[in-house]
């Protein structure tokens, strides 16, 4: 049985990782920490049907709530560990009058205006994050801490159509910057048993990925989670794109329409 605990879980990729895991036997899954700032409804659901959800109040911007947050899961596991830690909260600030306007001239200055905060809750905040839950992961037998990145976040595809346009230089300076803090723990962690992933979910519908996007946030929870329990270290330091059926070739995901022919979900390393 693993344990989980999922940052962000009030809503779109976090509330479907806690809605995937709550599907699946106990004997797979034991605890299902969802940690938000506030226990929303649909979290509420799930811990009255289901004892395993179990809600933790958490500002990953928030050292002392970190802190507590940690004291909280520390003392309902009882002298177990944690098995996976999902870094998964995030923010994404779009510059709008850029994205209705798709002739108006680039300006760095102003799409850059939300890296401070940006940077507080997409690189601080999974630092802090990691920093109070790694002695209960270590405890643990997975020892996996993942943080849910994205390709915006790759430097060597900065320069791709698809990428390139999109108005969020503070989101991929993030990102990017988060990928670099994995792969650090990775190296420091890789003898201790640890897997640290920087893994790409998909172009997901969500609020963050709109509804033009790919694929639902369960068909991105369930891939995901696909990496993230594959045995042993096999996605230590490493970069992954998820892998959903259908979606494996540039035919496939062409057939799909929109946008889909450009993104394929074939579980390869995404070049950092």
């Amino acid at each position: 049985m693993a344990s989980f605990l999922i940052t962000g879980a009030s809503r779109g990729l976090g509330l479907a990782f806690v809605k995937e895991l709550a599907s699946r036997k106990s004997s797979e899954v034991s605890n299902i920490f969802a940690g938000a700032r506030s226990n929303v409804p649909a979290l509420q659901e799930h811990s009255k049907t289901d004892p395993r959800v179990q809600f933790v109040k958490l500002d990953v911007t928030n050292p002392d709530s970190v802190k507590e947050a940690a004291a909280q899961v520390e003392k309902k596991l009882e002298g177990k560990g944690l098995d996976v830690l999902i870094n998964n909260a995030a923010v994404c600030h779009y510059d709008m009058q850029k994205m209705s306007n798709p002739t108006l001239e680039k300006d760095i200055m102003r799409e850059m205006t939300g890296l401070e905060e940006e940077f507080q809750v997409n690189v601080l905040g999974v630092q802090y994050t990691t920093r109070e839950f790694l002695p209960l992961v270590e405890k643990s037998e997975l020892k996996k801490v993942v943080n849910i990145t994205s390709t915006f976040g790759s430097i060597s595809s900065a320069s791709d159509p698809a990428i390139a346009w999109s108005p969020c230089p503070a989101y991929k300076i993030t990102k990017a910057a988060l990928n670099a803090l994995t792969v650090q723990y990775a190296l420091e962690y890789q003898n201790k048993g640890f897997s640290f992933i920087a893994l790409c979910p998909g172009w997901l519908k969500t609020d963050l990925g709109s509804q033009m996007a790919d694929l639902t946030t369960e068909e991105g929870a369930k891939a995901s989670l696909d990496i993230i329990l594959t045995p042993g270290q096999v996605y230590n330091g490493k970069f992954p794109m998820i892998k959903v059926k259908g979606w494996e070739t540039q035919e496939e995901a062409a057939s799909h329409g929109g946008y889909a022919g450009k993104n394929v979900y074939d579980g390869r390393n995404i070049p950092w």
